[in-house]
């Protein structure tokens, strides 16, 4: 494709499982496609758009994907003897897109189940890279998941401001009891199992039992910051760029 030319994607914004690609009118979109018999479709129905919302978002989204581009270039014939350890190469894309809010959860998707053994200075990026520049979605629970057993203090203490700005603008989205427990978890404790809402009260509607969990875990809260001395501060919060069932808004 040329810069301004025009292409027409065939989408159907009807279905509901898996979610579908988003395209709305006077919205950007970064648009991954792929086309054959001449026409354009998007790939990964929802996960071929991503909706930036400043520049930045364009900046970071086309850093990795020039980076993939490279990578996957180097690892193709006749080049392939020559890249030996693409496995690597692959680990430290994934931490390069993790570290900026945009990609972050492109990069945690596989990190964050622990299938790669990540380095120490690895580790360390990912961590400064949340403290620098924090998200506010999904992506926390998988950075805590990712650096589970690694110690960081300003990692903690950011964590710590983030969750504060969710609880006050959000109340309680469904990521956020996972990423409190591995807090609460570098903090030496060790929570126990918590119930699914739908399961702890059952005689109840969905929206009562969800409000009553929230109320709980907005207790415990307060009690976790009472016990470790914690005062967290509130951030700017920035909602998650990305369309409901798309990157960091998907369900954890």
């Amino acid at each position: 494709m040329r810069p301004g030319e025009r292409v027409e994607v065939l989408f159907s914004s009807d279905i509901l499982c898996p979610a579908p690609p988003r395209y709305e009118p006077g919205r950007s979109v970064i648009a991954f496609l792929s086309n054959g018999n001449g026409r354009w479709w998007t790939v990964g129905m929802s996960y071929g758009t991503r909706h930036p919302t400043n520049p930045a978002d364009v900046d970071a989204y086309r850093r990795v994907v020039t980076a993939a581009r490279d990578a996957q270039a180097r690892s193709a014939p006749p080049h392939r003897k020559e890249t030996a350890n693409s496995e690597q190469e692959h680990l430290d894309w994934q931490v390069r897109a993790a570290l900026h809010p945009a990609t972050r959860w492109d990069g945690l998707y596989e990190l964050s189940r622990g299938a790669a053994a990540l380095t120490r200075a690895q580790r360390q990026q990912l961590a400064h890279g949340f403290t620098t520049q924090p998200s506010f979605d999904l992506t926390v629970a998988q950075m805590l998941t990712t650096l589970r057993g690694f110690p960081h203090k300003d990692f903690d203490r950011a964590t710590a401001n983030v969750l504060e700005t969710v609880f006050v603008e959000q109340g309680a989205p469904p990521w956020i009891s996972k990423a409190f427990d591995l807090l609460r978890e570098r903090h030496g404790e060790k929570p126990e199992p918590r119930t699914p809402w739908y399961k702890r009260v059952p005689s109840k509607s969905p929206i009562e039992a969800k409000a009553e969990q929230a109320r709980a875990l907005a207790r415990d809260w307060l009690s976790f910051k009472k016990r470790h001395g914690l005062k967290p501060r509130r951030l700017v919060f920035l909602a998650a760029p990305l369309v409901d069932e798309t990157g960091g808004t998907l369900p954890f």
